[in-house]
């Protein structure tokens, strides 16, 4: 079972590589700024995912804790920063 879970793991940190290509190579190709918000968002939640996937991997469980507080704090900056965009557009 300790043999699956490690072959997992590293399966889906390549995918999170992958993902991470793909995102800088959005993130720096397009110019419009709610696309480079994405990008910005897509990237956090990728690191999440690796600190998720680290802590599975050492059994230290209070990571994942850090990470929904993470993800919380991810989820109100991009609201309040499309906010502010839609007031500066109007």
């Amino acid at each position: 079972m300790q043999l699956l879970n490690n072959i997992l793991i590293t399966l889906s940190v390549v995918f999170l590589a992958i993902a991470l290509f793909v995102v800088l190579a959005s993130l720096l190709k397009h110019r419009c700024i709610l696309i480079k918000l994405v990008c910005l968002e897509m990237l956090v939640n990728l690191f999440i995912c690796w600190v998720g996937l680290w802590a599975l991997k050492v059994d230290f469980y209070l990571l994942l804790d850090i990470c929904i507080a993470l993800s919380l704090v991810m989820f109100l900056s991009t609201v309040a920063y499309c906010q502010l965009l839609t007031k500066r557009h109007n």
